[in-house]
């Protein structure tokens, strides 16, 4: 439920930032959008990743090699696909003992959810629409 909560109003924040843009200015800049979450996420992420890298290095040697997939998998975003592809699959991830990296997945899926939003925006060109159409991708991607 934390999870969902999170991401529906993080999802509602997003929509209304670009939705606002578009009101302001007529048109959406993806650039601009994706290079301002950058700005905000990254540097922490960063951090976090070489901490966790470094701390494994000089902890659990043994373990640093198979980190630096899921190292490169949080900085790009694709958490949840690398876990989706892994043999063992992604649910399974989540039992397979310590994976500090993995809560990084929500990343991810956040990406994917501004992506199709701004798209539905950009397409639309008219915010409610583009809410409706936002939801109506959401559900069947939810269902």
């Amino acid at each position: 439920l934390g999870v969902t909560t999170f991401l529906v109003l993080a999802g509602a924040l997003a929509t209304g930032r670009i939705g606002g843009e578009i009101v302001e200015t007529g048109r959406f800049d993806v650039r601009r959008y994706a290079a301002g979450r950058a700005r905000r996420l990254l540097p922490a992420l960063i951090v976090y990743v070489a901490v966790v890298l470094i701390w494994t290095w000089m902890a659990h040697p043994h373990l640093f090699r198979s980190l630096t997939g899921d190292a490169a998998a949080a900085l790009l975003y694709v958490t949840p696909w690398r876990e989706m592809n892994s043999p063992t699959g992604y649910a399974a991830a989540f039992d397979a003992g310590p994976a500090p990296l993995l809560h990084t997945w929500s990343l991810g899926v956040e990406e994917v959810a501004w992506i199709v939003t701004g798209v539905a925006i950009a397409l639309t060109r008219r915010p409610a629409a583009a809410a409706v159409a936002t939801l109506a991708i959401g559900a069947v991607g939810y269902g």
